[in-house]
């Protein structure tokens, strides 16, 4: 999985969650305290949480929530 990288996703590029599920729509509050609230929904149910650089924000260990960058698939053909 590739790490999550909140300026690359901001800038469109997409995001799944640890266990999976593709973000699929999201809003980032930018506030004077925190640049922590990036509020996300996933595919398969509704989820918003804050994350940070690493993930879902909050937890020392990993979670299910911690975002990651979409690996995209590369088909090779070989003659």
């Amino acid at each position: 999985m590739k790490p999550f990288n909140r300026e690359k996703f901001l800038a469109g590029e997409p995001a799944v969650t640890r266990d999976g599920r593709k973000v699929i729509d999201w809003h980032y509050f930018k506030d004077r305290e925190s640049d922590n609230r990036l509020v996300y929904i996933t595919t398969e149910r509704i989820d918003a949480n804050f994350v940070n650089d690493r993930g879902f924000y909050g937890t020392v260990s990993e979670s299910k929530h911690d975002l990651f960058m979409e690996e995209k698939e590369v088909e090779l053909w070989i003659k």
